[in-house]
């Protein structure tokens, strides 16, 4: 029988992630930034900003942690 309950995912420190929710989390020994695009049972999808040669990443959802927009906002003046 298919269980068709939401899927709940909490990051690092315990919050709540959601679609369309900014995340840091790792990529190859750095921090990178990304957006969550899908909500799968185990894991989460990502589309990366500012990278265009790599787009989406799986990763777990204990693996990132979820920003607030004022932080968001500045990473996104600093670096565009």
């Amino acid at each position: 029988m298919k269980n068709d309950s939401p899927v709940i995912h909490l990051d690092l420190f315990g919050q709540e992630l959601k679609l369309d929710d900014i995340v840091a989390f790792p990529e190859n020994n750095t921090m990178s930034i990304g957006k969550i695009v899908k909500i799968n049972p185990k894991m989460i999808k990502l589309t990366t900003i500012k990278k265009a040669w790599r787009k989406d990443k799986l990763i777990y959802a204990n693996q990132c942690i979820l920003l607030d927009g004022q932080e968001v906002t500045m990473y996104l003046l600093r670096n565009s």
